[in-house]
C-alpha cells in the first residue's frame, strides 16, 4: 500500500474540481423591434461552430429574447417572422451581451439592424 503526501492528494483534488466544473455560459439577450414596437413571437435561430444543433427561441410580448450556450465565438443570428425572414451576425463572449435589432424593411429587402 502506497501513502500519497497530502501535496499529491491536493493536486489530485484540485484537478478534479476543475474537470468537473461547468463550463461558463456565453449570453446574448436583447429586444427586437419594428417602427419602435416590440417584435413578439418571431422564431429566432442562433447557429454556431461547436453547436450540434442551432439554439432556438421566441422572442416575448415584449419583443425581448435570450440565449446561453456553453460555447463562444461567431455565430448567425437568423430571424423569421411569418414570411419575413434575414440573418446577422453576433458575437457570444463569456460575459452578457445586449443585442437589441430593429427590423428594417427597405427596397434591398430586410435586415436586423443593431440599435
Amino acid at each position: 500500500m502506497q501513502i500519497k503526501s497530502w501535496p499529491t492528494r491536493t493536486v489530485g483534488l484540485l484537478l478534479g474540481l476543475i474537470l468537473s466544473w461547468p463550463a461558463s455560459a456565453a449570453t446574448i439577450f436583447g429586444t427586437i423591434t419594428q417602427k419602435g414596437q416590440p417584435v413578439a413571437n418571431a422564431h429566432l435561430t442562433l447557429s454556431c461552430a461547436g453547436l450540434a444543433a442551432p439554439a432556438q427561441t421566441q422572442t416575448d410580448n415584449r419583443g425581448s429574447y435570450h440565449f446561453s450556450l456553453t460555447i463562444k465565438g461567431y455565430c448567425t443570428l437568423a430571424y423569421q417572422n411569418g414570411a419575413v425572414a434575414t440573418t446577422t451576425k453576433v458575437i457570444l463572449e463569456p460575459s452578457p451581451n445586449q443585442y437589441d435589432f430593429e427590423v428594417d424593411n427597405d427596397a434591398s429587402g430586410t435586415r436586423l439592424v443593431r440599435r
